[in-house]
């Protein structure tokens, strides 16, 4: 067996878990929400569907409730509903620093309150 070198190399990609999680994508100032699934999920990204076409603007957060995960991030990669989105930050959920975080936490007791 010989191993691609050169141009038609690609680097390891971090291993993805196939998931089925509700998610809420934030973006833009003021912020705005919208829920998503998280249909994949890695250290490094995620894989998400939404309900309609929206413009996202980076950075975008995810927060996942249900992992009490929240991500500022930015679009990797669309495709219709579909989005690839690359983790920039991982957001302290205890501690929030930024507006962002601050935004990502309210919504995050709101929605694990449920």
């Amino acid at each position: 067996m010989s191993e691609k070198i050169g141009r038609g190399a690609q680097t390891p990609r971090p291993a993805r878990n196939r998931t089925l999680l509700a998610g809420v994508i934030i973006y833009a100032r003021p912020a705005f929400t919208m829920d998503c699934a998280v249909r994949n999920l890695s250290e490094g990204g995620a894989h998400v569907r939404v309900a309609g076409l929206p413009v996202l603007m980076d950075p975008i957060a995810l927060l996942v409730p249900r992992l009490d995960s929240a991500h500022e991030a930015v679009v990797a990669w669309q495709k219709g509903r579909e989005f690839g989105v690359r983790f920039t930050r991982q957001i302290d959920l205890g501690s929030p620093v930024s507006d962002l975080d601050k935004i990502v936490r309210r919504l995050w007791l709101e929605r694990s309150a449920r």
